[in-house]
């Protein structure tokens, strides 16, 4: 019995090493958008961040933590993914404090009325695939799908989404790409051929708060029980995109007052921060290397001012 259980095991451990190897090749490297930001985080020094940017991708397109150490001394990491729901920064929130104690933890509230489909694995990839397996991590998955087992894995184990990639694999799936260091930010030098539109934000003449989702408001206030629990102080900030609408920034105030938590919403400092519409901007949502090198000045005498930083 003991020969059989030992083969067993020999075979469970050969196969696992298999499937690891296959994964490894056969899951998608997200880069920026996820990869380097994810991994880069668990490179740093334990406890040696005074700020940690948590949020989607207008979150690291904005944030800049190299300008900020330069041009106030502040630590710092944008530690999110592209596609990220509020729902899914709280599982983020939660590996912050197993290795770092941040002063303050600025929360990005991209989609924060949004009603995102956490089932859309693809999507979900980007902030998933490369966040170390842990019992949170399988908790936040379960939740997130309502209990679906077959939904649960999916996100779980990127090899379930990418079995059928080998039909596309090429030589350069096979080398080991090293990780672009930026402490998680993405700052491009590219400048949009439009200018964004903003006009759902500054032409709305709506003063109704946008509904936020249940799930969504008990993620942040998750985020926010973390923080006080941890020593922390949560501020909410919101960087211009397209899209935004006035209503849902009105959500953001009303859940500002309710939790104590200050909101920064850079679409009101878009003037004093001399931002440029028709050079700032890579896109329609994101900043690029100039709009971010403003707008994270703009933070950092923010954080200096309030938090002593």
């Amino acid at each position: 019995m003991r020969k059989k259980l030992l083969t067993a095991l020999i075979f469970i451990v050969i196969l696992g090493g298999i499937l690891y190897g296959m994964q490894r090749v056969l899951k998608l490297n997200t880069g920026h958008r996820g990869t380097d930001a994810v991994k880069g985080f668990y490179l740093e020094e334990p406890d040696s961040l005074d700020v940690v940017f948590l949020g989607a991708s207008t979150m690291f397109c904005t944030a800049d933590p190299k300008v900020l150490e330069a041009e106030f001394g502040i630590r710092s990491y944008d530690f999110g993914a592209s596609a990220q729901p509020l729902r899914l920064t709280s599982l983020f929130a939660t590996e912050v404090f197993k290795t770092q104690h941040p002063k303050v933890v600025c929360l990005e509230m991209l989609g924060v009325c949004k009603q995102i489909n956490v089932k859309n694995a693809s999507a979900m990839n980007y902030s998933l695939m490369d966040l170390p397996l842990s019992a949170d991590k399988i908790a936040a998955c379960y939740r997130m799908t309502d209990g679906d087992i077959g939904d649960t894995l999916s996100l779980l184990i990127p090899f379930v989404q990418y079995k059928d990639r080998w039909q596309e694999l090429t030589a350069e799936d096979f080398e080991k790409k090293p990780l672009e260091l930026s402490k998680g930010a993405y700052t491009p030098d590219l400048i949009a051929d439009e200018q964004p539109d903003f006009s759902e934000y500054y032409d709305a003449d709506t003063t109704e708060a946008t509904e936020i989702p249940g799930d969504t408001y008990a993620a942040i206030r998750e985020i926010k029980a973390l923080c006080d629990a941890n020593g922390a102080r949560l501020l909410f900030f919101k960087a211009p995109n397209g899209g935004f609408t006035k209503g849902e920034s009105l959500a953001i105030e009303k859940l500002s007052a309710e939790l104590d938590v200050p909101y920064l919403n850079l679409f009101e400092a878009m003037d004093e921060m001399a931002i440029d519409l028709d050079h700032d901007f890579r896109d329609n949502t994101h900043f690029n290397c100039y709009g971010s090198a403003k707008a994270t000045k703009y933070i950092g005498e923010y954080l200096r001012a309030h938090y002593g930083l």
